[in-house]
C-alpha cells in the first residue's frame, strides 16, 4: 500500500563513547511504499526502523517530523520486529501504539508506522 507522505526511516549504530553504539535515525526523502523501503534500507546497507524504549521512540519521532515506516510487521500470531538490532528480540517489549490501534481498518494492515505525535498505527 502506497501512503501519501510515508518513507523509510531508517536505523544506524553509529560509535558511541566508550565504543558503545548510540542509535541514530535518519528519514529518506522518499515516498516509497513499505517493499520498497525494505529495498532502499537494503541497498544503502541500513533497515527500517526498529524501536526498543520510549528515548528511541522519540529519537524517530524527531528525526521522521513527518508520518514514517517502522520495521514491525504482522505474522499469523504477532508483531515482530524484522531486522532488530543485535541483542534486541524480535518480539516488542515497548510499543506505542495510537489509542485502537493496531485496528486493521480497511482491510488487512502488515505494516506499522511511526506519526508526528510518536504514535503508531498498522497501515
Amino acid at each position: 500500500m502506497r501512503a501519501t507522505a510515508v518513507v523509510a526511516l531508517l536505523l544506524h549504530a553509529l560509535p558511541g563513547a566508550y565504543g558503545v553504539a548510540a542509535t541514530t535515525f535518519v528519514r529518506v526523502p522518499e515516498d516509497l511504499a513499505y517493499a520498497e523501503a525494505e529495498a532502499r534500507c537494503t541497498q544503502i546497507g541500513a533497515a527500517i526502523a526498529s524501536i526498543h524504549s520510549a528515548a528511541e521512540n522519540e529519537l524517530a519521532r524527531t528525526a521522521c517530523g513527518n508520518t514514517c515506516w517502522l520495521g514491525l510487521a504482522e505474522t499469523a500470531t504477532a508483531w515482530l520486529w524484522q531486522d532488530p538490532p543485535a541483542g534486541q528480540a524480535a518480539v516488542p517489549a515497548y510499543t506505542n501504539w495510537a489509542a485502537g490501534e493496531p485496528d486493521n481498518a480497511g482491510g488487512d494492515q502488515r505494516n506499522a508506522i511511526i506519526d508526528t505525535a510518536g504514535e503508531w498505527h498498522d497501515s
